[in-house]
């Protein structure tokens, strides 16, 4: 494996569209045949957002997606839902903090050591703290939409003084995926506009990837 960022996919809302019309799902297959060794080549996980569907239909419209991404070697993390966690076969879950408050102690025994909890934090020090210090195995800044990009320089200050890892969210464009990645995150978040839409979604991957390693 490659030193500096690895980097995660993250879905659309699974009610949205391309989710729900297989776009989506073409697309990640689309990426994840076009590498060997996908983890080697530095893209470690797939965040499958939730959006507003009841949870039969969630579980129904993101079983292909999470056997997709885990047969491919990735962490699938499934946001907010955590009762669907363990039903899901999903690897672990990905939460508002800012939200979640005290919940993420209670959310940290109930998945247990064997599973991911990552805590989204917006671009706020202190939520991040609070939920390292609950036991989240990450933290994340900035937002899963793309136009909601971390702070790299909050993403510095975290790398460089705090234990768990650090997740950048939100690169609208090549050029933040490359600030966020040299920032020192651990992971960089590759939201849906940057690759799925697309004509080769795959290419698009790999440009990321090559780009943000090329300035780190």
């Amino acid at each position: 494996m490659e030193d500096g960022s690895q980097f995660l996919l993250v879905s659309p809302p699974l009610d949205a569209q391309p989710c729900r019309d297989g776009g989506f799902l073409a697309g990640l297959m689309a990426v994840l045949q076009a590498f060997d060794d996908a983890p080697a080549a530095g893209l470690s996980a797939l965040l499958l957002r939730d959006g507003a569907l009841d949870d039969a239909a969630l579980l129904e419209n993101a079983a292909p997606m999470i056997h997709a991404g885990q047969a491919a070697g990735l962490a699938v993390l499934l946001e907010n839902r955590s009762n669907l966690v363990e039903a899901s076969g999903c690897d672990g879950l990905h939460i508002d903090a800012r939200a979640a408050g005290k919940a993420i102690t209670q959310l940290r025994q109930h998945l247990g050591d064997g599973r991911i909890l990552g805590a989204g934090c917006g671009n706020l020090r202190h939520a991040a703290m609070l939920a390292g210090e609950a036991g989240a195995d990450y933290v994340a800044f900035g937002g899963l939409e793309a136009g909601s990009a971390a702070d790299p320089a909050l993403v510095a200050w975290w790398a460089d003084c705090m234990t768990p890892p650090v997740v950048a969210l939100g690169a609208a464009t090549p050029e933040e995926v490359a600030a966020l990645a040299a920032a020192g995150a651990d992971f960089v978040a590759l939201a849906a506009p940057l690759w799925l839409e697309n004509a080769d979604p795959a290419a698009a991957v790999a440009e990321l990837i090559a780009g943000a390693r090329s300035n780190a």
